[in-house]
């Protein structure tokens, strides 16, 4: 992507969020947030060990604490590092109880992910490598993007809440370039499809046929991927502009 492209890109996405977490300071505590960063420390350096999913999360968390989201409720924002496969299916599901009705519930992943036969897929630490060939299996061994999304839009149905998904997850075979984000064969991640009266932002750190790099360096957060880095600093540039 090309780097003006890329800055358009992060602007409309700042945009975006700035619509999505507006929370007035009556309506904070109403909303829930839960914030994975996998960096998948059993796997090997160089294949497909990550260095700063763990990071991304604990800077997403700074960003909404800075936005007053979830003020006044310590049990708003929830951060998961290395998390397992239950405890993504867990977390997520206490999440969407736990938000108010008319609240903005918040689901934010850094690590790996892939698609099989138009089917998302984000890795678990611990996940079974390689994939199996048999998507009755695959819907087993990882988690399926398109289950955290059914059973958020069953939430919205009975209480009319706001979603925010932002997905920092690559779209090329992690296991070739050094720093890269997916797995499996299919390049770019599925189409996401979710009813237009259901308020959900979808947010993807790469167009399709690209990938994301894990590493950015060390910054003022400390590390992060470079889809974060920006997500948050064009964020905070789209909300000053606001205010000014």
């Amino acid at each position: 992507m090309k780097l003006g492209k890329a800055r358009r890109g992060f602007a409309a996405l700042a945009a975006i969020m700035l619509v999505a977490l507006g929370p007035s300071a009556a309506e904070a505590s109403k909303h829930r947030a839960l914030l994975i960063g996998n960096n998948y420390p059993d796997l090997p350096k160089g294949g497909g060990q990550l260095e700063n999913a763990n990071a991304d999360a604990d800077n997403v968390e700074r960003l909404l604490k800075r936005l007053g989201f979830g003020e006044g409720d310590s049990n708003a924002i929830v951060v998961k590092k290395d998390a397992s496969l239950a405890d993504i299916y867990e977390l997520w599901q206490k999440t969407l109880d736990e938000v108010d009705g008319g609240g903005i519930v918040v689901f934010f992943f850094s690590g790996h992910g892939f698609q099989d036969r138009n089917t998302n897929y984000l890795l678990q630490n611990g996940a079974p490598l390689p994939p199996s060939s048999n998507p009755k299996v695959l819907e087993s061994q990882y988690v399926r993007l398109d289950a955290i999304m059914d059973s958020f839009i069953e939430t919205h149905d009975k209480k009319k809440v706001v979603g925010l998904f932002i997905i920092d997850a690559c779209r090329e075979d992690v296991f070739k370039p050094a720093g890269a984000r997916a797995l499996g064969a299919s390049r770019g991640l599925a189409p996401v499809r979710v009813p237009t009266e259901s308020e959900t932002f979808i947010l993807f750190a790469t167009a399709p046929g690209q990938f994301a790099y894990d590493g950015l360096g060390e910054g003022e957060d400390g590390k992060s991927s470079v889809f974060t880095r920006n997500l948050i600093s064009h964020y905070e540039s789209a909300q000053n502009d606001q205010v000014l």
